[in-house]
């Protein structure tokens, strides 16, 4: 197996910490790295190389997630998702490195399983990205059943909520007044929303939701016998 460097060059941004230290990274720790654009086999591995480190060192303060996306080292339909966070030295600032776990999707859909609290509904959990990425969805969305990911538009005829509406949905996240839980109430559905992980009870500027649990109940189910 094999990936695609990104190279170290962004260890040239100053410390998001205090950017007073100068660069994130030394040149030393720079020249090791293989360029951009190098096919590089996994045994050199470096997650300096990686994207999903780069965004946690420039974004120190956030709880990075990836995902979902397919095992690259496991022959099956197996989907995964990584979350982590960069550590920064708490005394001096310095830059340290780069943590992530990753997570069976699998394991998050038995969650929804567990905890949804009518049968009849649906409880889907979206990325807070621009198209609205499913990462399950039960019981209408299987993981292993597929093998791309999809978005709300796509599963808008099972669940009632489309781009427009996941939209809706993202814009309750704001830091000008208390967050309101999403409620909407039509013809056939009713849909609520929550953001996770939930609004901190004190202003953070630095809070944003990784996910949104939507829940959606068909009208019509309830009048089928």
């Amino acid at each position: 197996s094999s990936y695609d460097s990104i190279g170290c060059e962004w260890m040239r941004a100053p410390n998001p910490i205090n950017p007073s230290l100068g660069p994130i990274g030394t040149d030393e720790e720079i020249n090791r790295c293989h360029p951009e654009g190098t096919r590089v086999p996994a045994r050199e591995y470096n997650p300096l190389e990686r994207e999903w480190c780069r965004e946690q060192a420039l974004n120190p303060s956030w709880v990075h997630t990836v995902g979902p996306y397919k095992n690259a080292w496991s022959a099956g339909e197996e989907w995964l998702m990584t979350t982590g966070k960069a550590v920064y030295d708490r005394s001096t600032s310095a830059f340290i490195c780069c943590i992530a776990a990753d997570f069976l999707v699998d394991q998050v859909d038995q969650i929804l399983k567990d905890v949804k609290v009518d049968e009849l509904g649906i409880l889907t959990l979206v990325r807070n990205d621009e198209n609205g990425t499913v990462v399950v969805s039960s019981p209408k969305f299987d993981p292993k059943s597929t093998k791309d990911t999809i978005t709300v538009d796509e599963l808008s005829h099972e669940t009632g909520v489309d781009l427009a509406m996941f939209g809706e949905i993202k814009s309750l996240v704001n830091f000008s007044a208390n967050f309101s839980a999403f409620a909407h109430n039509d013809d056939d559905y009713i849909i609520s929303a929550y953001p996770i992980p939930t609004v901190p009870e004190k202003n953070d500027s630095t809070y944003r939701p990784e996910y949104f649990a939507i829940f959606s109940l068909s009208k019509a189910s309830r009048l089928t016998p």
